[in-house]
């Protein structure tokens, strides 16, 4: 399922033209920055985790994960301020994960993550072990994707917000419940 290669240092996502993209799930993070460029913004969780149903054992299934900065222009030169990691969970058969997922919560009227993460989710370290979560090295100019070893994954201990939804209005954050927030918003607090 994986890349042959991939332990080797030379791997492609483009090797297994059978794998597709399941779902990418980004998550910004402010990196404790207090943004100024946005008067309102809903924001997502910052702290990248695992969506288990992605991942399951008995379909052939893997994550690999990247990080891109968002920077500001200062002094005319790029700055980089927030971080935009990426998980892309790739699969022979994305339909069948994606149905799983519909099936967890049907009732939810978004596609988010929340119902669906564990204690487990967020050791992402524990998920690069099992052979699950792979990782782009961005010190190496062609990218190679990267699954060992594990002391060499470079996400480890991501600081940020762990809410689903988290509201930012005015300087502030506001309740991280987004149906709260949202009523608080139209009543004009």
């Amino acid at each position: 399922m994986m890349p042959r290669s991939a332990k080797h240092g030379n791997p492609s996502l483009r090797e297994r033209k059978g794998d597709i993209p399941a779902l990418v799930h980004h998550f910004i993070n402010l990196n404790s920055v207090m943004p100024t460029e946005l008067d309102y913004k809903t924001l997502g969780c910052e702290v990248p985790h695992i969506i288990p149903v992605f991942l399951p054992d008995d379909v052939e299934s893997y994550a690999v994960m990247h990080v891109l900065p968002i920077c500001r222009v200062e002094n005319d030169q790029f700055v980089p301020r927030y971080s935009l990691y990426t998980i892309t969970y790739c699969s022979e058969e994305p339909s069948v994960l994606i149905k799983r997922r519909w099936q967890i919560s049907s009732s939810e009227v978004m596609f988010v993550s929340r119902g669906l993460v564990t204690r487990a989710s967020w050791d992402l370290a524990k998920w690069v072990q099992a052979g699950k979560l792979l990782w782009l090295d961005s010190e190496m100019p062609d990218l190679p994707l990267r699954t060992e070893p594990v002391e060499a994954f470079p996400y480890v201990g991501i600081q940020g917000r762990r809410d689903n939804s988290n509201v930012y209005r005015h300087g502030k954050w506001k309740d991280p419940c987004f149906f709260a927030s949202l009523k608080r918003l139209i009543r004009g607090e």
